[in-house]
Parts: structure tokens; sequence; C-alpha cells
């Protein structure tokens, strides 16, 4: 861009945004313009943005962009919707499709009043003194969850839930001692999806019953692939169809689902997921 005039070519905003100013945090007003950019400036209904693009185009760190989404959906400003079109509108939501590698679309809101218009945003919240890519501040996951968490009781609920299912994969497994499966991320981040207990048991006890007899298998019966965001959805139909059966014994074969069951399942967790 160095060394460009300006030239007069523009790109409609809506009068709301522009009449509101001090309504915006400055994170949340980057975000909306490189979504009207990407969306009125082309022509465009919606528009498929990364993460990482949102965060390069506002120049600032993935915490304040989530945030500022965030933010902009429960107000009512923005939309995102997974490739299939569900509505993501909320954090977990919006995980859980990235996770499993959905496209994110970005839209304005055109349908609902906006909210919460006479705000007043603290002017701490408005400068650049907020682009924490510059401070190398961005909080690490432990504290991530925690802020996500209303209070330390839900951080210990999950917490309590997280030991006690892996004590359970741990005596499904056989294992003691030096071989016992450690906590896992893969199974805190199901958790906080919003699997239950129940669902993370069947899987268990599915993948248990096909593969700990088999040696080449028995090796994956481990938290790595059982509560990877890839494979715990396809299992979890697996072993909700194994369990309606009846929980049969496995003679070497896979039991057969159902085209378009795995995609079910991601819907209905999606609605499930808080």
């Amino acid at each position: 861009m160095k060394g460009q005039p300006l030239r007069p070519n523009t790109t409609q905003t809506p009068d709301l945004i522009l009449d509101n100013l001090p309504a915006f945090t400055d994170p949340e007003l980057r975000v909306a313009l490189v979504i009207i950019r990407s969306t009125l400036g082309w022509g465009k209904a919606q528009d498929w943005l990364t993460s990482s693009q949102i965060v390069k185009r506002t120049g600032r760190s993935r915490a304040s962009v989530s945030a500022a989404i965030g933010s902009l959906v429960d107000r009512g400003f923005i939309v995102v919707m997974d490739e299939d079109g569900r509505l993501l509108d909320t954090a977990a939501k919006r995980k859980f499709a990235g996770e499993r590698h959905q496209r994110l679309y970005y839209a304005l809101n055109t349908d609902t009043p906006v909210k919460n218009l006479d705000r007043a945003c603290p002017e701490s919240r408005q400068g650049p003194v907020q682009d924490l890519d510059t401070t190398r501040n961005t909080p690490n996951k432990k504290h991530r969850l925690q802020d996500c968490m209303s209070d330390g009781t839900a951080v210990e609920r999950l917490n309590s839930r997280k030991d006690k299912l892996m004590a359970y994969l741990n005596k499904a497994t056989g294992r003691s001692g030096a071989t016992l499966f450690r906590a896992h991320c893969g199974l805190r981040a199901r958790l906080n999806d919003g699997a239950t207990d129940e669902d993370v048991c069947v899987v268990i006890d599915l993948k248990v019953a096909e593969w700990a007899g088999v040696p080449k298998m028995a090796k994956h019966i481990c938290p790595q692939t059982l509560f990877s965001p890839k494979n715990f959805p396809r299992y979890l139909v697996e072993a909700r169809e194994w369990d309606a059966k009846g929980r049969p014994s496995f003679n070497g074969d896979r039991p057969q689902i159902a085209r378009g069951r795995q995609d079910e399942e991601y819907e209905h967790l999606v609605r499930r997921a808080p």
C-alpha cells in the first residue's frame, strides 16, 4: 500500500455504526469494519473469514478479536454461521465448529434490532492500549478458560468431571501406576463443547469393546484419539447406535453407521453447547 494515493472509492457503512461510535470498543469497531469491507465492500451478503485473517486485518490480538466478535454477536450487529448455515451464536458453538475445521461465515445482522447503543465504553478500552499483540500479554489457555467461567465453582465442577472420566478410562483399559493416562486438554474441550459424562463413557466402552482385543488398535484407546475434535463426534454416533442395539460383541467388524448421522450429531452438539 506504500505510495498509493487516496482515491474516492467507497464501501457502504451503516449510519447506525457511524452515528454511535462511542458504543464500540476499539476491537469491536475494527472487527465490524473488516466484516463490512468483506461483505458490503464486495457486494456480498456474507463472507468466509478465518480468525487469523481478522486478527491480521484488525491489528488486534486473537483474544481481543474473539471477545469483540462475541460482543457484536450478542448485541445483534453481526451473525456468524457455519458452512451449512447453522447460527453460531455462542463462543462454544464457534469454537466447536472451528475445531471441526468448519468455515465460519460472517454477515451484518439486518433482521433484528441492535442492543446497547447507549453504552459508553471506558476510554481505556477505545485506544491502541488494547493492542495486546505488542505487549505479548495474551492469556494462556488456563486463564482463558477461567475467564469464560462465571465463578470458581464452575471450574471445580469441570475439573471434578474430567478427573472422574479419566479414572473411568484408566479402569476400562486396565491401567495403573506409571501407565495411567493423565489429564488431557481434549477431554476438557469436549466437556466444554457440551458432551455429557454419559457421552464420554459410552465412547470409551465402545472403543474398549471394539479395539482392546486387536493389538494394532489397542494402542489407540487413549485420550489423544478418543477425544480429538475430529474423532469424538463420529465415535459418539457409533457408540449410541451400538448401545441402542444392546452392545453386541465385535468379531473384527466395525458397526455400520448410516450416512449423514455424523452431521446430525454435530448439529445436536452445537445446539446443546452453552
